[in-house]
């Protein structure tokens, strides 16, 4: 007969769980990369969308056209309003909001004009 005198080597619970817990770090380390990577992609759309709402916001100034518009781009749309601002006669608000393709909302922004001042500005004497 033949006595088997090998000792079977196993892992212990310790071993185990020193391998999941660098297991659980390597997942966490590529989660944080992959959303780093995400979130510098939508940084880069709102840089993209600030620049049209500033060409937008600058020709509307310029051109003294304040009335609700709406411009669609090639990947945003850009929706202009404009408002009377806390009962004040001479005082509106504009607001621009530029949605994706899908019609989520980028970016916002909201100004104060006076419109006593430009409707001066265009009096003749």
């Amino acid at each position: 007969m033949v006595e088997l005198n090998k000792k079977l080597h196993a892992s212990t619970l310790i071993e185990v769980l020193i391998a999941m817990v660098i297991i659980v770090v390597v997942f966490g380390i590529a989660n944080m990369i992959f959303l780093n990577i995400q979130k510098s992609t939508n940084t880069g759309i709102k840089i993209a969308a600030s620049l049209e709402l500033d060409k937008i916001a600058a020709e509307t100034h310029r051109n003294f056209t304040y009335m609700d518009e709406e411009y669609k781009l090639d990947r945003f749309t850009i929706i202009k309003k404009v408002s009377n601002y806390n009962k004040a006669e001479e005082l509106r608000q504009l607001n621009f909001e530029v949605l994706d393709a899908e019609g989520k909302i980028i970016l916002e922004r909201k100004e104060l004009i006076r419109i006593r001042s430009i409707a001066n500005k265009h009096r003749v004497p």
